[in-house]
């Protein structure tokens, strides 16, 4: 935790996207999701609180296998969706995670979609089954999924593109609703 920490001091302080990208790539990551909120009028910092809520709940439940979250978020406002009245922006949640090669594809979705969609806002899901991808990584393609999720910060982030690309902390996202 301590060098994520001091990685990700660094990347912010310094802004030095090329160092902390080349950190990112030097794991081999084991799962590959995109959170998308059911409601497109979900703010970042609402979606973060709900991820978050996903990755506590199925860390605590990997304990029992000696299992833990361990990996990246990237989150970005890039996604188009129509709402009847024209398009939205709506936030979105990347997430890249390692240490759970003895986690099969097909448990670690069903821990996702089972947790992820008993989140609620309000009335509402916070989560719809068909906004939430849960991929293995396969063999040699870290190299061009990191690539695909840092697209924006080798050139500075925007609110176009990456919004915000944090290690995981005990499974959990740190963000405190401002974009650095």
């Amino acid at each position: 935790m301590n060098t994520y920490n001091s990685a990700h001091n660094q990347y912010h302080n310094h802004n030095n996207a090329e160092a902390y990208v080349k950190w990112i790539m030097e794991y081999q990551y084991d799962f590959f999701l995109t959170f998308t909120p059911a409601n497109p009028n979900t703010t970042l910092k609402q979606l973060t609180n709900d991820v978050n809520q996903v990755t506590k709940s199925i860390n605590n439940t990997l304990k029992h296998d000696d299992a833990f979250i361990e990996g990246f978020s990237f989150a970005e406002n890039s996604k188009l969706r129509a709402n009847g009245k024209g398009v939205n922006y709506v936030p979105h949640i990347h997430m890249i995670i390692r240490n759970l090669s003895n986690v099969s594809l097909k448990r670690f979705q069903n821990l996702i979609f089972n947790r992820a969609c008993s989140i609620k806002n309000g009335k509402s899901r916070a989560f719809n089954p068909n906004y939430i991808d849960v991929q293995q990584v396969r063999e040699g393609t870290t190299k061009q999924l990191i690539d695909y999720l840092t697209k924006s910060a080798k050139f500075k982030l925007n609110s176009m593109a990456t919004d915000f690309i944090n290690p995981l902390v005990k499974a959990q996202i740190q963000y405190d609703g401002d974009l650095h």
